[in-house]
């Protein structure tokens, strides 16, 4: 089993718009290429675990928000020459405030999650 980083997306690989989703306003986080290169040279895989509260509030779409971490990570191999490879994201849709049906619930992937 190969060792992972585990990384937040928003203000950590990515410039914190709040509720990032638009693509013209994707800028990635002046280090995070360098960083990254770093962590995959001692042999890290790279997992991003992010809270997605926009779904949950209806400012954007899963779909959206799978296109804009496509791009997230097209962006840090290109910038990485191929070298910085995004093993897999994981999101939590949820939300407090949501309106939509079990959406605001409590859930078990919103971070960070206080042990019960």
């Amino acid at each position: 089993m190969k060792p992972a980083l585990f990384l937040d997306r928003d203000g950590v690989l990515n410039v914190d718009t709040s509720y990032a989703y638009r693509l013209d306003e994707l800028e990635l986080t002046p280090g995070a290429t360098a960083a990254l290169s770093r962590a995959a040279d001692a042999g890290l895989r790279l997992i991003v675990v992010t809270n997605q509260g926009g779904i949950a509030l209806d400012y954007y779409s899963e779909k959206e928000m799978h296109t804009f971490n496509v791009e997230l990570a097209r962006r840090l191999a290109k910038e990485s020459a191929g070298h910085v490879q995004i093993a897999a994201f994981y999101h939590c849709p949820h939300h407090p405030r949501s309106e939509k049906p079990g959406f605001a619930d409590p859930c078990d992937c919103r971070k960070p999650l206080t042990p019960a």
